[in-house]
C-alpha cells in the first residue's frame, strides 16, 4: 500500500510541474465590425453631402464656402468692423436657429434664446463649435452640417432625427476675450 501511495505522489509531482500554457481567446475579432461601421459612416456622409449640395444648388448667386472640418457655409451678413474671431476660452453671445434641408424649423432662435458660449469649453454640437470659430461679431452665417458634425446617429433624442443633416443660422453678437490668454 505504501508503494502505491509513493508512486501516486510521484506521478502527481511529475504532472503538476509542467509549465502553464497560455490560454487562447474564445473568439478572435477580425475587425470586420469596425470596417463595416466605417463603411456605413462614409456612405451616410456621402448621402448627406449630396443632399447638402442639392440644397446649395437652389441658392442663386450666393458664394458658398467649404470648411476644413467638412461643412459648408455662406454669409447672410458678412459686414463686421471686428478683426478677430473667437479663440478657445473666449465668451461669446450668439443666437442660432436649426432647420432641416427642407427649410422646416426644428428649433427657432427665440425658443433657444441668446446663448452665452465659452468657446471649446461648453457643449454645443461639433459643427457649431467649429463654425462659431470662423465668425466675427456682428456676422450672420448659415452653416450646413452633415449629420456626423451635427447630432450623428443618435439625433438629439427630441426633434432632430438620427443621421439628419442640419441647416444652422447663427448670429454672433459679441466676443469677450478670455482674460487668462
Amino acid at each position: 500500500m505504501k508503494v502505491k501511495s509513493f508512486y501516486f505522489i510521484v506521478l502527481i509531482f511529475i504532472f503538476s510541474c509542467h509549465s502553464p500554457e497560455a490560454r487562447r481567446p474564445v473568439s478572435v475579432s477580425s475587425g470586420t465590425s469596425i470596417k463595416e461601421s466605417a463603411k456605413t459612416s462614409k456612405l451616410i456622409y456621402e448621402e448627406d453631402a449630396a443632399d447638402i449640395k442639392a440644397y446649395l444648388s437652389r441658392l442663386d448667386s450666393i458664394k458658398i464656402y467649404t470648411s476644413n472640418s467638412g461643412f459648408w457655409f455662406y454669409y447672410d451678413n458678412r459686414d463686421s468692423i471686428y478683426a478677430e474671431t473667437p479663440k478657445p476660452g473666449d465668451l461669446t453671445k450668439l443666437t442660432y436657429q436649426i432647420e432641416d434641408l427642407n427649410n422646416e424649423i426644428i428649433y427657432d432662435s427665440l425658443s433657444l434664446g441668446v446663448i452665452q458660449y465659452t468657446v471649446d469649453k461648453e457643449m454645443l454640437f461639433k459643427g457649431l463649435r467649429e463654425g462659431v470659430k470662423l465668425m466675427y461679431p456682428g456676422q450672420q452665417v448659415t452653416f450646413l452640417f452633415p449629420s456626423e458634425l451635427a447630432y450623428s446617429y443618435t439625433g438629439d433624442k427630441n426633434l432632430i432625427e438620427p443621421n439628419e443633416p442640419l441647416v444652422c443660422k447663427v448670429h454672433l453678437y459679441s466676443i469677450e476675450k478670455d482674460s487668462i490668454q
